[in-house]
């Protein structure tokens, strides 16, 4: 599994958090999409699709995944230089490049009821009015 991993995602880096759309990054590529209820394992199963050990963060306090978590794969080499520093980086991605996002869970975070819903309206939009989202995993306990 390690090896199949390592050749189909080459590099990975986190773009960016998004509390609404307007926060997303640009609908330039496909998208994939892990949602479930919270401490499912969806940042988990992101460091090890990744092979990354603290790409997502993780917890096991339920709710630390507060805003919907973009992670850019295969893009071009320097773009973690580009976000974190703004400069100008020579060079494309790749043409198989895509989004992995890492979404808020539901179910045992403790936060207010009014951010419960904004999670949820969020998820709503995002999920009816993204464009580029091609595959959305529903993680459950079993």
């Amino acid at each position: 599994f390690e090896a199949l991993c390592n050749a189909l995602v080459r590099r990975t880096v986190f773009v960016t958090g998004a509390v609404d759309m307007e926060g997303c990054p640009e609908a330039d590529r496909g998208e994939v999409a892990f949602i479930g209820r919270s401490n499912v394992g969806k940042s988990s199963l992101v460091n090890m699709l990744t092979n990354r050990k603290s790409l997502a963060f993780t917890s096991k306090t339920p709710g630390k995944t507060q805003q919907f978590n973009y992670f850019a794969v295969n893009d071009k080499p320097e773009l973690a230089r580009q976000i974190r520093y703004g400069d100008d980086v020579p060079g494309e991605k790749d043409r198989d490049s895509f989004y992995i996002v890492d979404l808020p869970g539901f179910g045992f975070a403790k936060v207010t009821q009014q951010l419960r819903q904004q999670w949820s309206d969020f998820m709503d939009e995002y999920l009816q009015e993204r464009e580029t989202l091609q595959a959305v995993f529903h993680l459950i306990d079993a």
